[in-house]
């Protein structure tokens, strides 16, 4: 069975995939594809989700991608569902996926708002089991039940310029022409997505659309749609900003932003001042609801000594090797301390058995098994390369190292060395020597504490359900008046 998306096509299938490319080459796809609009939205502003991963480039990709497309102009999205009666004229929140992360963001700001006020739209069938019953629900598949002969008929006027861009893009910045057909998928899947985003908004007709990340798949579709429909549009800053590419243009009419450094980090991309307000992050607190010790008993993590948890992110194999054995290298053989890995939500521990049966000593935990609040309750000291994961530490007052080995450079946790004074380690044994030097020297100990409370207050200025409420109130004034 071919995949409805070339985001779903199995990686083990490709033999090679590019590193993901610069934001300049990306921003320059982008603004290829906004001529001609499709119905009004540019569409290569909703490619963001699909260029910002490592693209696969050989003919095996490209064949399955060959495929899967034909099969989507011929039959559309697979498994589309009719859409569930939903109240009109209510707050429209989108929700990607049931992870940690993004509950404790959406959760508290619907319980402010009150669940008869809101309609979700959700990544993950398993978000409906989190909501009231008053609160109305469907999946992102649900807003794609178009007639494929009307949105075929749209498409067909624009994909001859589209492909044209596409593969002038691909020459220009010396590409692999095996990129094209996936591409092209790509631009048509989000098409439809587009054309069924109309629909939707003039059958539930909402008063404000509050986006968990407005780039992402199939949310930037809406949002564009939103927006040429005159509807009041939010977006929630949902992590720590990386990198540009993600986060501009701004597509809603305003962004959430947790602190001052969010809104410098998106000023500074060329957002205006006054499309960012300031709400705090909802899903932080600055106390441990958890007892570490508890944690450490249930997981089989010893009691009587420090905990030294490297934190991961999303990034290839290879990097994510490096990371490991580096930490590992520092700690393994070190019986005064014990290493623990909390693996980012998407990653499973499976996939990295090779890497770990060589390190029977560093423990590694998916994020099911213990929360974000558990891991830090836990953990005396984090390490960390960019994850916002680090941010989140030293918010909970966790001292935080930047392991600084990899190939892909530091943005986020450069700014942890910049404005937080986190020490960076660049190899093993640089690691080791901060992690004594935290453990045994109060006087450094207190230094980092300080700064890290100088860095908290410029990187978030309400926490919890204080900036539920603000988020809270700033949807309300953005609603449609009448509405």
């Amino acid at each position: 069975m071919w995949p409805d998306t070339v985001e779903h096509v199995p990686m083990s299938l490709f033999k090679r995939q590019l590193h993901r490319l610069p934001d300049e080459t990306l921003f320059d796809l982008e603004n290829r594809l906004r001529d001609p609009p499709f119905m009004g939205v540019p569409i290569g502003l909703t490619l963001t989700s699909y260029l910002n991963t490592r693209l696969p480039a050989n003919a095996v990709s490209a064949f399955i991608s060959l495929a899967g497309w034909a099969r989507f102009m011929c039959f559309g999205q697979r498994g589309t569902q009719p859409l569930p009666p939903l109240e009109k004229k209510r707050v429209l929140l989108t929700w990607l996926a049931d992870t940690p992360r993004l509950n404790d963001m959406l959760m508290p700001v619907i319980e402010e708002l009150g669940g008869r006020a809101c309609n979700v739209i959700g990544g993950d069938p398993a978000i409906a089991a989190r909501l009231s019953v008053s609160t109305g629900y469907c999946t992102k598949s649900q807003i794609c039940g178009v007639r494929l002969r009307q949105w075929r008929r749209d498409y067909l006027k624009c994909c001859t310029a589209w492909h044209r861009a596409i593969w002038g893009w691909l020459r220009d910045h010396h590409l692999p022409l095996w990129l094209f057909p996936g591409l092209a998928y790509a631009v048509a899947v989000r098409s439809l997505y587009v054309y069924g985003s109309y629909q939707f908004l003039d059958q539930v007709q909402p008063s404000v659309i509050v986006a968990d990340s407005e780039h992402n798949h199939p949310w930037a579709c809406l949002v564009l749609a939103a927006r040429e429909r005159r509807i009041p549009t939010v977006q929630m800053i949902h992590c720590a900003i990386y990198t540009s590419y993600i986060f501009y243009p701004l597509l809603s009419d305003v962004a959430l932003c947790w602190g001052e450094q969010h809104r410098e980090q998106m000023v500074s991309f060329g957002v205006e001042s006054e499309r960012l307000l300031i709400t705090g992050c909802q899903r932080l607190s600055r106390e441990l609801s958890a007892d570490g010790r508890q944690v450490r008993l249930r997981l089989g993590l010893p009691t009587d000594k420090p905990i030294i948890l490297l934190a991961t992110n999303s990034i290839a194999r290879g990097q994510w090797r490096k990371l490991f054995t580096t930490f590992a290298d520092a700690l393994a053989r070190w019986p005064e301390v014990q290493g623990a890995v909390r693996l980012h939500p998407v990653e499973k521990a499976a996939t990295y058995l090779a890497e770990t049966s060589c390190y029977p000593q560093i423990r590694v935990f998916e994020t099911n098994e213990w929360t974000l609040q558990e891991s830090l309750a836990a953990c005396d000291i984090v390490v960390n390369h960019n994850s916002g994961f680090g941010n989140d530490a030293l918010v909970m007052n966790r001292p935080v190292i930047i392991l600084d080995v990899l190939d892909e450079p530091l943005t986020n946790g450069q700014v942890l060395i910049d404005k937080a004074g986190c020490p960076v380690a660049h190899n093993a044994e640089d690691l080791r020597s901060q992690v004594a030097r935290i453990i045994r020297d109060g006087t450094f100990r207190q230094a980092l504490h300080e700064k890290a409370e100088s860095y908290v207050k410029w990187f978030c200025n309400a926490f919890g359900y204080e900036a539920a409420r603000n988020v809270a109130n700033v949807i309300r004034s953005r609603m449609r008046v009448g509405a």
